[in-house]
């Protein structure tokens, strides 16, 4: 009887604990860590939770012929996984037989170093700048031998000149004057309030001292109030002694 020929398959998941080991690197693979296990089976006869399986870390493992060959999809445990592992695991596959994700990883930054020095040569590269041929001799006037013009037209512009600098500097001067004369009508302005307001405050001043003096008059003259001077009368002998008589008797009754 022929033996029946091992089978092998590949499931990818992140791990369940941190019990298991690579089996590449000796070392333990970490709780939800992505990871990749080659299980293996003597015969179909063997039931799949007898079968061995033997893991690795996804940056350990090397991609294996049969998972270039079969659809992704087969790839036990890839559609269970997130988005970004089935990035990961699509690149890795893509790499090819032997492909290990260090690789990968290597061989996208290579390239992307490549393009970026690709787009500085380009962005470097001189460009040549054309020279325009400037016309000579642009103010000669060849006519000016036979007519003449040439001159005149110069002189023109040279009168033109002067005149405009001459009004200008007619004008810097009016512009001074201006200033000049603006300046002292201010200064005068300025004086003349000065001395409007010295002038108020010494009126203020003597108003206050007057006020301030009629105050202590009228102050002085309710304290001290005018002593009525009492005047003597002055009797004769015989009314005083009548009066006197008149009050002895007046006593005499009372007693």
């Amino acid at each position: 009887m022929s033996e029946s020929k091992p089978i092998i398959t590949y499931c990818v998941e992140q791990a369940k604990t941190s019990q298991s080991q690579c089996a590449a690197c000796k070392k333990n693979i970490a709780q939800k860590f992505l990871r990749v296990a080659e299980i293996y089976r003597k015969s179909k006869k063997v039931k799949k939770d007898q079968a061995k399986h033997t893991w690795y870390h996804f940056k350990c493992f090397k991609v294996p012929e049969l998972l270039t060959i079969l659809p992704i999809e087969n790839f036990r445990g890839y559609p269970a996984l997130n988005e970004k592992d089935q990035d990961r695991v699509r690149r890795l596959i893509a790499g090819g037989v032997g492909a290990t994700w260090p690789d990968i990883v290597a061989k996208t930054k290579a390239d992307a170093e490549a393009d970026a020095q690709a787009e500085e040569g380009d962005e470097e590269k001189p460009v040549k700048a054309v020279k325009r041929k400037e016309p000579e001799n642009e103010d000669i006037d060849m006519t000016a031998d036979l007519t003449g013009t040439q001159e005149s037209s110069k002189k023109k512009k040279v009168e033109k000149v002067e005149k405009v600098s001459e009004t200008g500097v007619k004008t810097v001067k009016e512009i001074v004057k201006k200033s000049e004369s603006s300046v002292k009508v201010e200064k005068t302005k300025s004086g003349d309030k000065a001395k409007a307001e010295k002038t108020k405050k010494k009126t203020d001043k003597d108003d206050k001292k007057k006020l301030s003096k009629k105050d202590d008059k009228k102050k002085v003259s309710k304290k001290q109030p005018k002593e009525e001077k009492v005047k003597e009368v002055v009797l004769p002998k015989e009314d005083q002694l009548e009066l006197e008589n008149i009050a002895k008797e007046f006593l005499m009754l009372k007693q």
